[in-house]
């Protein structure tokens, strides 16, 4: 099978297109260090070049994104990191800081961890922290998708169901319960803060809001809400599944990798 043959497939383009929207998020919400942010401005551009079927909005959405973390720097971005999700910890980017039960936060985890474990997933040596971070969780859809995409050219169905099942039940009772009340949130601390970094925040936030509910949808998924942050202290954050800075620096890994689709079968 040949690349362009693979990539006749629309189901293909979608699931490669949603993994590189899941990655971008990914990346937007960690801490910007050199090279993720470049990978985040070559995956932005490959995005609006990749022709494939997608919400017009959605579109126009990432090339608003890409135009405001072009017109940042990596030093203001840092700072108002720090101060919107770490120093002051204004929101929290940890899933279970919205549980108020201290069991459920562990059974949260502990099942996180499992969903992670299932499909090969380890932490990043570099910057380590707990599963529930939202880099994380946003990485870990963006494998499954590109999971998704490599089992439909190779025509593998059952692999396939895996992946869209896996998509399906981590929207459901992971990211899904409380991306809306963490977007909110970015958006009402930086509501009043008209520089270029507050403005790219508020649009990943909005990006990202949009983008999952829309998942939901599609997926027929109605999770339980958390709607507002219960706890304050937390460790500094990073992507525990983020790949250490050699692998990082050789770009994207959704929609610049379509030459795997076309591997040889097992």
């Amino acid at each position: 099978m040949t690349t362009a043959t693979a990539l006749e497939d629309p189901r293909v383009r979608v699931a490669m297109y949603r993994s590189a929207i899941y990655e971008a998020l990914s990346l937007g919400f960690s801490y910007p260090e050199p090279v993720l942010r470049e990978r985040l401005i070559v995956l932005l551009e490959d995005m609006l070049e990749f022709e494939v079927e997608v919400d017009a909005e959605m579109r126009d959405r990432a090339r608003e994104l890409l135009a405001a973390l072009q017109a940042t720097d990596i030093v203001n971005q840092a700072v108002e990191y720090n101060r919107v999700f770490d120093q002051s910890a204004l929101c929290s980017a940890f899933e279970t800081e919205y549980e108020a039960d201290p069991f459920a936060k562990a059974r949260q985890l502990a099942d996180i961890s499992g969903f992670y474990n299932a499909f090969g997933m380890d932490a990043a040596q570099a910057r380590p922290t707990t599963n529930d971070y939202i880099g994380s969780e946003l990485e870990f859809m963006s494998l499954l998708t590109r999971n998704e995409a490599y089992a439909t050219a190779r025509h593998w169905t059952r692999r396939r169901d895996v992946a869209l099942d896996a998509q399906r039940s981590f929207l459901r009772d992971h990211l899904g319960r409380w991306e809306r009340t963490l977007c909110g949130d970015v958006d009402r601390v930086l509501a009043d803060d008209n520089d270029a970094t507050a403005h790219f925040y508020r649009l990943l936030g909005a990006l990202c809001e949009r983008f999952v509910e829309g998942e939901l949808r599609m997926f027929h998924v109605k999770p339980l809400r958390l709607k507002q942050r219960m706890t304050t202290e937390r460790e500094p954050m990073s992507c525990p599944l983020a790949p250490d800075v050699p692998e990082a620096e050789r770009g994207s890994l959704s929609l610049g990798d379509a030459q795997a689709l076309v591997a040889d079968e097992d």
